[in-house]
């Protein structure tokens, strides 16, 4: 039997046949083709016949293309054939066999079922039935129950048009305390891509937490993480004047929390002051 195609892989090919050059990869599927035009692939081991098929003589084919069959193809001293080609034949034929079985089953119903209509010819003029309808079941509608998540309006995301190109960058350039960078982006980027929250509502509470760490005189060490800070939503944080403790404590003070005079930021420098003013040596 003969199938007009076969399937061909071109990266299974060229890994075999890298190094080839154009005139033996013609040469090569020459054979290929050839042995896929013979019963079972197989050509026979005889130099002039396939000279002859392959349009040379028997000295071009000792040169040309006897070596691209010792590197490709097999031989039983008999005939020649290529393994993974033969392989595609044999599926070929096993497709082939269930397409020809499948249809012979087909047919087989097909005539069983046109025989069953020809033993009873009256089923052909029946009347047919008229439906009774069916009744109705009346379904008794529960009303909502609080919280169940199913009959609840799901809420309306809040347009993200405020939102800049550029939000990754303001938000970066202006949160004070500069680590996981990459975490927080992600998490500043699910937030817009949820709808649920403004813009203006996270650059304005990220403006307030700067303010108030200032006002604080927070180390930045003390400071929220960027992706703790947007994923505890303090955006929405307020703050007061008198606020102190979590962001807002003197951590650079001394042991027992007091701001040195004179608005020092610890007591080294509040020392150093000290010393210049009564004429000493200052660091």
């Amino acid at each position: 039997m003969r199938f007009p195609a076969f399937m061909f892989w071109p990266e299974r090919y060229w890994l075999d046949t890298y190094d080839l050059s154009d005139a033996e990869h013609g040469r090569y599927l020459r054979i290929l083709m050839l042995m896929w035009n013979t019963p079972r692939c197989r050509i026979p081991d005889d130099p002039a016949w396939i000279a002859t098929k392959t349009g040379r003589s028997v000295e071009a084919f000792e040169i040309e293309i006897k070596p691209i069959l010792l590197r490709f193809c097999k031989t039983d001293g008999g005939s020649w054939w290529q393994a993974k080609l033969l392989a595609e034949y044999e599926r070929c034929e096993r497709l082939s066999s269930r397409g020809r079985a499948g249809g012979k089953a087909l047919a087989k119903k097909k005539k069983g079922s046109s025989q069953t209509h020809a033993r009873e010819p009256q089923q052909a003029y029946a009347p047919t039935p008229t439906p009774t309808p069916t009744p109705k079941k009346e379904e008794k509608i529960l009303p909502p129950v609080a919280g169940d998540g199913l009959f609840t309006e799901p809420t309306k995301p809040v347009p993200t048009a405020d939102w800049p190109k550029d939000y990754q960058d303001q938000f970066w350039r202006n949160y004070p305390r500069k680590t996981e960078k990459k975490a927080a982006l992600a998490k500043l980027d699910a937030i817009r891509k949820s709808g649920t929250v403004r813009w203006a509502a996270v650059i304005g509470g990220l403006l307030r937490f700067v303010h108030h760490c200032k006002a604080q005189r927070t180390e930045e060490r003390y400071m929220k993480h960027p992706t703790t800070w947007l994923n505890r939503g303090c955006w929405d944080d307020e703050y007061n004047a008198t606020e102190g403790g979590g962001d807002g404590e003197h951590r650079s003070e001394g042991a027992s929390g007091a701001r040195p005079a004179g608005g020092h930021r610890s007591w080294a420098s509040y020392a150093a002051s000290r010393a210049r003013a009564a004429g000493g040596e200052g660091p």
